[in-house]
């Protein structure tokens, strides 16, 4: 049983009585809620859109991939005609 115990160390919350460790879970799973409340939703993957929104690009290239178009030839053409960023992200 010693042996077992190094493994498992006390860590600094291992002194917090019952009452201190639910205030704290409670504190943040409020705060957790707070900041999902508060995010942006989405905007809907309708495709009735304009047809110039991220489903309708999806859409294209499936579309061309049914047609029995190149994978990567076809990606890369639609999101340059979407001005989606197609560069490295390590090219700056």
């Amino acid at each position: 049983m010693k042996r077992l115990n190094a493994y498992f160390r006390p860590t600094r919350f291992a002194g917090f009585g019952p009452w201190q460790s639910r205030l704290i879970l409670s504190v943040l799973v409020i705060v957790i809620f707070w900041a999902v409340a508060l995010c942006e939703k989405p905007a809907s993957l309708s495709v009735a859109g304009n047809g110039t929104g991220d489903a309708d690009v999806y859409l294209r290239i499936i579309d061309r991939l049914h047609a029995g178009e190149d994978y990567y030839s076809v990606v890369g053409s639609e999101l340059r005609a979407g001005n989606y960023a197609s560069r490295s992200v390590f090219n700056w």
